[in-house]
């Protein structure tokens, strides 16, 4: 059910468009842009760049770098072959290296970690699909996809936050999960109905099987880690971008997410989405339009690995739609040791809320677009839990206070607003803000009410 423009709507109401568009088609006249983001030090010197690395890794990133000239001339298939095996080990002799020092506070997060990331990219997934080296073959793909891993991993540890919320890369592997997810849904010839957007809360609390199994139609349940309202229109064009025509948008927004400052640096983060989604699996793009392989999670499953995408595979559900899966019992034990922290952040964002007017402003533009183009949009008010309404001077009146002036938003534009911020008990969260399953249940069946 594709709705006409909505995606140039988007993209045109977006702070910034999204970078991360993908083919599926492997003879489209248009593939997937295969040029990486200039690194971030202007003319770095890859001397210079492996000279900052910790002592250790050193030998092995001047190999990695060593490569790169045979890798570009693009020899036989076997000699491409061997040159990037050696390349993949050095690559990972110089990450362990990397992780195990105690030097590597200074390195990581700086510029020359990010460039130098940039470089080795640049020097190896770009290559991987040399004519004489890949056209034709079963053989170059495995190893490319072998590659982009070991490059993700690189930038996972040049990234101390990658995997965290407020990172340059905090929502890299949600994009890859989606990116499953909507391919998936393409080849069993399934078109995404209704989308679902907001923070790890609402990834937690709504079920999109159940839904999709009781509406009739496909419910994808596309919430990322952290995000604010202010990045709705920038995620929903990325989902656009990988082939998504949603005839429907839930935007769920939490009283902590209306909260956050205007200065906080997730709006940072946002002014740099183009770019950092262009890092982002450039070398699974890379392989897009080599048939069969457009997706390299469609090759042999240990051909790419990566800690996004372990990540990935132990916190959804295989083919679940976005569907969450709850924490292991070792992931809950890592939950409960960052209690304390998760009370501290919260503690401080409540010490003197109030919600920034340029994020109501960009989520006001997005719900407008989106019902102007046709969308059916339901804006949802998460769940308070009563030790998170405590944090705030006001109590529950002050969370309502939040989350009043984007209610108000979403009605004046047209959208539908379905209050669940009482809607659940204490004893149906796993922390603060999460929902267990009990709260998924309940939440999901609330939202059925709606959607029916």
């Amino acid at each position: 059910m594709s709705q006409p423009g909505v995606r140039a709507i988007l993209l045109a109401i977006a702070l910034l468009a999204g970078a991360c568009g993908g083919s599926d088609d492997a003879d489209a006249a248009d593939p997937p842009a295969t040029t990486p983001p200039s690194p971030t030090v202007a003319d770095s010197d890859p001397e210079a760049l492996v000279a900052a690395l910790p002592d250790d890794a050193r030998p092995a990133m001047t190999a990695v770098l060593g490569s790169f000239d045979a890798l570009r001339s693009c020899p036989d298939l076997d000699s491409w072959t061997a040159t990037a095996d050696d390349a993949i080990t050095q690559l990972e002799a110089a990450t362990d290296a990397i992780e195990a020092s105690a030097e590597a506070d200074d390195w990581t997060d700086s510029e020359p970690a990010v460039a130098l990331v940039d470089t080795v990219e640049a020097g190896l997934v770009y290559d991987a699909g040399c004519d004489d080296a890949g056209e034709g073959t079963g053989d170059a793909r495995p190893v490319a996809g072998r590659i982009s891993g070991a490059v993700d991993r690189l930038r996972s540890t040049a990234s101390s936050g990658m995997l965290g919320a407020s990172s340059a890369f905090w929502l890299n592997f949600d994009f890859l999960g989606h990116t499953i997810e909507i391919d998936r849904l393409e080849r069993e010839s399934e078109g995404v109905h209704t989308v679902i957007v907001g923070d790890s809360a609402t990834k937690r609390g709504f079920d999109p099987l159940v839904l999709s199994d009781d509406t009739g139609v496909v419910v994808m349940n596309a919430a990322t880690d952290g995000t604010l309202p202010s990045m709705f229109g920038p995620w929903l064009a990325e989902i656009e971008a990988l082939g998504a025509s949603p005839a429907r948008v839930v935007m769920a927004v939490s009283s902590w997410t209306a909260a956050v400052p205007c200065d906080d640096r997730r709006a940072e983060l946002l002014t740099a989405f183009g770019e950092n989604r262009a890092r982002a699996f450039v070398g699974v793009r890379a392989l897009e339009p080599v048939d069969p392989a457009r997706r390299v999670l469609g090759l042999p499953a240990q051909t790419y690995q990566s800690p996004l995408l372990d990540r990935y595979q132990r916190t959804q559900t295989p083919s679940g739609q976005g569907q969450y899966r709850q924490p292991d019992d070792q992931q809950a034990e890592v939950e409960a040791a960052l209690a304390d922290q998760q009370l501290a952040r919260y503690r401080s964002l409540f010490a003197d809320p109030g919600v920034c007017d340029t994020a109501l402003a960009a989520y006001t533009d997005t719900v407008q677009a989106s019902v102007e183009s046709g969308i059916d949009v339901v804006m949802v008010a998460a769940p308070v839990s009563d030790g998170l309404a405590e944090l705030h001077p006001d109590g529950r009146v002050g969370h309502e206070s939040l989350l009043a002036p984007y209610a108000d938003a979403s009605e004046a534009g047209g959208a539908t607003v379905l209050d669940l911020s009482d809607a659940l008990d204490d004893d149906q969260f796993s922390d603060l803000v999460h929902p267990d399953d009990g709260g998924m249940a309940t939440l999901t069946a609330a939202l059925l009410d709606v959607l029916d």
